[in-house]
């Protein structure tokens, strides 16, 4: 069977700009990630510079977050800045479980910060693709958020639900939305 070329290029150019206004749409609803999940192969290779994006927080928010910080340091003292070792496949494929049976509904299923009831918190989730976002805590002062939770707002604690190698599991999983191993 004879194929015209022209036919297979056109079909190529065409899946590739069907790409490219899937990114166009994408990045206009102003998701940290350049590159959405459904792209084709060649709207793929034409694109540089995907992963995490850094995005700066609203000026608000950086106050809250910085009293925050503030105080997980003199909690944490010594252990704010010590690193968490690296993970395991087998804690991220039970932080990846317990992620999403405990976690997307808020923080949404890519870790972008939109959940299920977008704009249904009084504050909004934290995205782990912004690098500026998921950065702004240390390590061990996010283990401590997610074993104690934030007072004031949706985030609990889960301490006294999960045992400490679920909540290092989650932590281990969350890491990778922004610093992928």
């Amino acid at each position: 069977m004879k194929v015209r070329t022209d036919w297979i290029y056109f079909a190529i150019l065409a899946l590739g700009l069907f790409g490219l206004l899937q990114v166009k749409r994408y990045v206009q609803q102003d998701r940290a990630w350049c590159c959405p999940a459904p792209l084709t192969t060649f709207s793929l290779l034409s694109l540089s510079g995907c992963g995490p994006q850094a995005k700066p927080l609203p000026p608000d928010q950086r106050q809250q977050l910085e009293k925050l910080r503030e105080e997980l340091r003199q909690t944490l003292k010594e252990k704010y800045d010590e690193p968490v070792a690296a993970a395991t496949v087998a804690q991220l494929k039970r932080g990846s479980e317990l992620f999403v049976q405990l976690c997307a509904g808020c923080h949404g299923a890519r870790g972008d910060g939109i959940g299920a009831h977008p704009g249904g918190l009084l504050q909004q989730p934290t995205d782990f693709t912004n690098i500026a976002q998921a950065t702004f805590f240390s390590e061990q002062a996010r283990l401590h958020i997610i074993r104690n939770g934030i007072a004031g707002s949706a985030m609990m604690g889960w301490k006294e639900v999960l045992p400490e190698s679920d909540l290092v599991a989650i932590y281990m999983y969350v890491r990778n939305f922004y610093k992928p191993q």
